[in-house]
């Protein structure tokens, strides 16, 4: 099977960006739950665990990446980009369950160990855990938009939700510690971030969904489409325009109207320069068939 994909600028970033996270992922989980074994703080064990699930969505991003930037082949003639949407969903559902994670444990398991959350330790690494994963988030998020990768970006908000899992934790560590007659604000906090969370979640699941179930571009984009077609010289009109997402590429194909004395072979050139021009023009769109016909 080719393998040239694995020279890809697109495939070398997305494996830059998981193999940092899985390092950094690995560091904090670690940290995490030594530091709330230590200091005898559930939650910090609790937002340890997360940072587990954090590791899990890396490695499918690592994996993944391996499987949806696979050449076009015989039983695949589209190639496999859909894939990412399908590894998109999954991380999805991870950081659902995230961000009920977050809920429960934080609202109603760290109300038993509030009276031993009393340790600076577990505060700083807390509070190193959501600046670290912060810069992480930013740094996944910028590569996501970068190749316009959807896995990528959804991946980037499971950090984020480790950022938001890290502030409850840091609070009730420093309330605990400090003032211990606001301990109430710990719970507010928590479901407060975790709505956030399965907003997040479920805005994510339901465009991959979208995608998946082949739903078109934008009419704006739609008519961009046309507006380019319409520029070439000899191109009459032009419909049937259809669209569908091929993870983060489009697949388009249209009819276009030319002169009906126009030969076969100039029918085909012109064809060849509006799929040169639109795909100059918006990138994103990999594959175009076009029917001609006559005006």
């Amino acid at each position: 099977m080719s393998v040239y994909y694995k020279n890809s600028a697109e495939y070398k970033d997305v494996l830059k960006v998981t193999i940092v996270s899985i390092i950094v992922n690995i560091l904090l989980a670690t940290g995490k739950i030594l530091g709330g074994l230590k200091a005898g703080s559930y939650a910090l064990i609790a937002d340890g665990i997360h940072s587990i699930s954090d590791l899990m969505s890396d490695f499918m991003l690592f994996f993944g990446v391996r499987l949806w930037m696979k050449p076009k082949d015989n039983c695949h003639p589209y190639g496999h980009k859909r894939v990412e949407d399908i590894i998109t969903i999954f991380i999805g559902l991870l950081l659902g369950y995230a961000g009920y994670e977050i809920v429960y444990f934080s609202v109603i398991k760290v109300q038993s160990a509030e009276s031993s959350l009393i340790c600076i330790e577990a505060l700083i690494i807390a509070f190193f855990a959501i600046i670290i994963k912060e810069i992480l988030f930013r740094y996944t998020l910028k590569i996501g938009n970068k190749i316009q990768s959807h896995a990528v970006i959804a991946n980037a908000w499971h950090h984020r939700s480790d950022v938001f899992s890290s502030i409850p934790v840091f609070i009730s560590l420093f309330i605990a510690t400090f003032y211990k007659s606001f301990e109430f604000m710990d719970k507010i906090g928590a479901v407060i971030v975790g709505a956030i969370i399965l907003k997040v979640s479920i805005e994510m699941i339901y465009s991959a969904m979208q995608r998946l179930s082949d739903k078109g571009v934008s009419q704006d984009m739609v008519k961009k489409i046309s507006d380019i077609t319409l520029s070439v010289e000899d191109v009459k009109d032009v419909h049937a325009i259809r669209t569908r997402f091929l993870g983060n590429n489009i697949a388009l194909d249209m009819h276009i109207l030319v002169d009906k004395d126009m030969s076969v072979y100039k029918g085909h050139e012109k064809s060849k320069q509006v799929k040169i021009k639109i795909m100059k023009e918006i990138p994103k769109i990999s594959d175009i068939i076009i029917h001609i016909e006559p005006c």
